[in-house]
């Protein structure tokens, strides 16, 4: 009985430590792909602004790069533009808001900003960006929590020299 016991926390301690492992890769990998998502819409944003690239996907209609946004164009019923891939340039200017339009020919016009995509890509990333830094910042007591100045050389206890933070000791 006393083996299978130690057996049982064992199994335990080891899915926590597992548990814990797959949760830090999941953070990581959220972190980095909402960062490079971030960066990857900039050049699309700027490409938007002089150039409206569209691809037509035939249940849909034209989905594309336009003026700023990300655009959808849905075709009325009874008509298909028929066109896969469509560049032009563009000479008006930005949209910065949503943009919902719809023509005399029937052609309904949505498109979402790319800031919006930004702000919300953002959102998201800088706090995870934050966690893993205090995380780190936190897993070295050489470094003061507060402003991150290295404490190596002084003696403990002593208060940070640079803001004047006391290291809080870890509780066990």
């Amino acid at each position: 009985m006393r083996r299978y016991a130690h057996s049982l926390a064992l199994t335990a301690s080891t899915t926590r430590a597992l548990y814990a492992d797959g949760v830090k890769r999941l953070r990581a990998t959220l972190r980095w792909a909402f960062t490079a998502a971030a960066v990857l819409i900039i050049p699309c944003w700027l490409l938007s602004l002089f150039w409206t690239a569209a691809f037509g996907f035939p249940p849909i209609g034209l989905v594309g790069l336009y003026r700023g946004t990300l655009a959808v164009e849905i075709p009325p019923t009874w008509a298909w533009p028929g066109v896969p891939v469509v560049w032009q340039r563009e000479s008006d200017e930005a949209i910065w808001w949503f943009l919902w339009e719809v023509d005399s020919s029937g052609f309904r016009d949505f498109g979402v900003p790319f800031w919006m995509f930004e702000v919300t890509l953002l959102a998201v990333a800088v706090p995870l960006w934050r966690a893993h830094i205090r995380s780190r910042r936190n897993a070295n007591p050489n470094i003061c929590r507060k402003c991150g100045y290295s404490r190596a050389g002084l003696p403990p206890g002593t208060s940070c020299p640079e803001c004047g933070a006391t290291p809080s000791t870890p509780s066990p």
